[in-house]
């Protein structure tokens, strides 16, 4: 596989950024974009993307959250703090497969004014999927969020989507599970 690492012009840029915005607010949450991956597969962030977002926690960023390689990607706790490497798309064309669903991502941020922190106390996370035209009952391509759509099959509503696409959701909403298991790894 290849190895790759960030620019260095790009990180100079970034803490500076960082460095500047905990001047200017209660906390930070660094959100990139990048289509780069580390293999022939989706699944992981490419090395240079690891690199640049534990650097970003350490120059004080209470979580890094990424878009852009298409695919949910796991999530990483490194120094306490969470790296979410990928939310997968909001909305998709298909152009490739295991690109229909992603996540709206909730995090839940903490002010401790007795010990002048600001931290990430929790997430959550809401799994989402593209239905497009020839899957839903309207002929309209949307956004649902795939249990209240599983659940409208399953109890017949009006609604519902076809039957392959309320397949898709089950798997997509499986790969999202399994690759959101908090924490990966705590660095």
């Amino acid at each position: 596989g290849k190895e790759s690492k960030p620019h260095p012009g790009d990180m100079e840029r970034m803490h500076r950024a960082i460095e500047q915005a905990k001047n200017e607010a209660a906390y930070v949450v660094v959100c990139f974009h990048s289509h780069e991956i580390k293999a022939e597969l989706d699944e992981e962030p490419d090395y240079f993307i690891e690199e640049f977002a534990r650097k970003c926690i350490d120059w004080g960023a209470c979580a890094v959250v990424g878009s852009g390689t298409h695919e949910v990607k796991a999530i990483e706790v490194y120094k306490g703090k969470p790296i979410f490497y990928s939310l997968g798309d909001f909305i998709s064309d298909r152009e490739r497969a295991g690109t229909e669903y992603g996540i709206i991502l909730d995090l839940e941020i903490t002010k401790d004014t007795a010990a002048g922190t600001t931290k990430v106390t929790g997430y959550t996370y809401t799994p989402i999927y593209t239905v497009q035209e020839n899957e839903s009952p309207d002929g309209f391509r949307r956004v649902v969020r795939i249990e209240k759509a599983v659940e409208a099959y399953t109890e017949n509503y009006l609604d519902k989507v076809t039957t392959a696409c309320k397949d898709s959701m089950v798997y997509a909403l499986q790969r999202i599970v399994e690759r959101l298991k908090m924490p990966v790894e705590e660095k």
